[in-house]
């Protein structure tokens, strides 16, 4: 769940702004991470749609627990499938019974548009786990709704761990803060050009053995001035050797 709310904050930041009316992060619906809409229907008469009484359950107080508690576990799944599938999207609708204890005692798939198991599998595995402090009287029976679509941003992409010799970073961060001003200077006419720029670059540096810079590119990030992306590869790429990694190095 942190790391989804993480991944949100780093899309927005990855994607960036300008004074452009048409770039994407200027629409005013732009929504950087992937979008869950989470509904209840009561199958049950004994559920009122609402209580007035605070440890009652009712429709309204099972719906605002099961988008609370459900958002990220569904957006995680979501995502999962997002990463295998881009463009994947839909709802998916699950009969739960609820008991006395607030504990979904049985989850069932009813119908999804999802066209990938894993993610229908994961959806109903993450509502079997609600829990609802305010719980029914009496075993209820409610459907569970969850629409889902891509978010307006590119997913960032989850590093893998690896394992190899250790890589001292002193080297690199000396080289770095010697050229803090001339990174700062891409910055300065970044913003000249447009002073509502803003967001992030990230760049894949390749070190040879010696630790000199063969290239280095923006990955993962899409900042929205070219220039200034080139400005700063153009930096790196003239800085002295990062130290001598144990074997062909990427950071």
């Amino acid at each position: 769940m942190a790391a989804s709310a993480f991944d949100e904050e780093l899309a927005r930041w990855n994607i960036g702004g300008s004074s452009d009316p048409s770039y994407v992060s200027s629409k005013p619906q732009f929504h950087p991470a992937a979008r869950v809409v989470v509904d209840v229907t009561s199958l049950s008469r004994a559920l009122p749609t609402r209580s007035s009484r605070a440890s009652s359950a009712s429709v309204a107080s099972i719906l605002a627990e099961a988008r609370s508690q459900g958002y990220f576990p569904f957006r995680t799944c979501y995502e999962q499938g997002l990463r295998v599938r881009p463009t994947l999207d839909g709802q998916t609708r699950m009969r739960l019974s609820v008991g006395s204890s607030g504990r979904v005692t049985r989850a069932k798939l009813e119908k999804t548009r999802i066209s990938h198991a894993p993610t229908a599998e994961c959806l109903v595995k993450a509502a079997s786990e609600l829990r609802f402090r305010r719980a029914p009287a009496r075993r209820v029976e409610i459907e569970l709704s969850v629409k889902l679509w891509p978010g307006d941003a590119p997913l960032p992409p989850r590093a893998e761990p690896t394992a190899g010799a250790s890589w001292d970073p002193a080297p690199a961060e000396r080289a770095l803060l010697a050229n803090a001003a001339e990174l700062g200077r891409c910055c300065t006419e970044t913003l000249e050009r447009d002073a509502s720029s803003w967001g992030r670059w990230a760049f894949l540096v390749r070190l040879d053995a010696t630790g000199r810079v063969v290239d280095a590119r923006e990955a993962e990030s899409r900042f929205p001035d070219t220039a200034g992306t080139t400005c700063i590869g153009r930096v790196l790429s003239a800085m002295e050797p990062f130290g001598t990694p144990p074997a062909p190095k990427e950071f």
